[in-house]
Order: C-alpha cells, then sequence, then structure tokens
C-alpha cells in the first residue's frame, strides 16, 4: 500500500513539473524578442567601481540595434566597442556580436527575455556550458 501511495505522489510531482516547463516554455515563445529588444534604446549609464563607469549608447540599425559601449576608470578610457544585436527567427533568441576597438576578436552572445523584465545572456563559447 506504501508502495502505490508513493508511485501516485511520484506521477502527481512528475506530472506538475512538467507542466510547469511546457508551460514556461509556451510563455518564453509568446515573447515577442524583438519589440522587447527596443527597451535597449538609449544611453546607459553604470557606475561599477570607484571612478569607474560603463556607458552603453543604443539606437535603431534597421530592427536591429546598434551599442557603442565605453568604459572609464578616472577618466581614462578603458573599453571601446560596438555591437549589434538581432532576432534570430530560427532559434527564437536575440544574437548579439561584439567587437572591441583593440582587438580583430569577435564575440557572439546568443540572449533572450525570459520575461518582459528578464534578460539572460551567454557567450556563445558557453553555450554547452552556461553556468
Amino acid at each position: 500500500m506504501k508502495r502505490l501511495i508513493f508511485l501516485f505522489i511520484g506521477i502527481v510531482l512528475f506530472l506538475l513539473i512538467n507542466t510547469a516547463r511546457l508551460h514556461a516554455q509556451i510563455t518564453q515563445s509568446e515573447l515577442n524578442q524583438v519589440e522587447l529588444m527596443k527597451q535597449f534604446k538609449g544611453t546607459w549609464k553604470a557606475e561599477i567601481g570607484k571612478d569607474s563607469i560603463i556607458i552603453w549608447e543604443c539606437e535603431s540599425f534597421g530592427d536591429a540595434l546598434e551599442f557603442t559601449i565605453k568604459s572609464e576608470i578616472s577618466g581614462i578610457k578603458t573599453i571601446d566597442g560596438k555591437s549589434l544585436i538581432g532576432y534570430d527567427r530560427k532559434n527564437d533568441r536575440l544574437i548579439e556580436a561584439v567587437i572591441l576597438k583593440n582587438s580583430p576578436i569577435i564575440t557572439l552572445c546568443p540572449s533572450w527575455f525570459n520575461t518582459t523584465n528578464s534578460f539572460e545572456q551567454i557567450m556563445l563559447e558557453d553555450i554547452s556550458n552556461p553556468e
């Protein structure tokens, strides 16, 4: 009898967890990634430490966005770069390509909105181990 009760509880938990996952997948796919991406337009400035700031200037580039990225420490420019972010319809993801002025290396970053106010981004090289 105990086995039957545990089996029943296990099945109920399995169904609840899978229903929650399915709901999360449906909710995520219902988000309009392109429209949500437009929230980034404008100029963003953040203090990242004593005498250290980072500035993102973002404007439309067709249906994509173009960022100018700068950071300064004690008034000295430490990062100067550009990025483009656009929508990949096949994967329902945003893809950002980042390049810094002093490096020929380009970094690709898949990203997406989980909710209207929650955004995730990882580097493509870390896609198999996003933690």
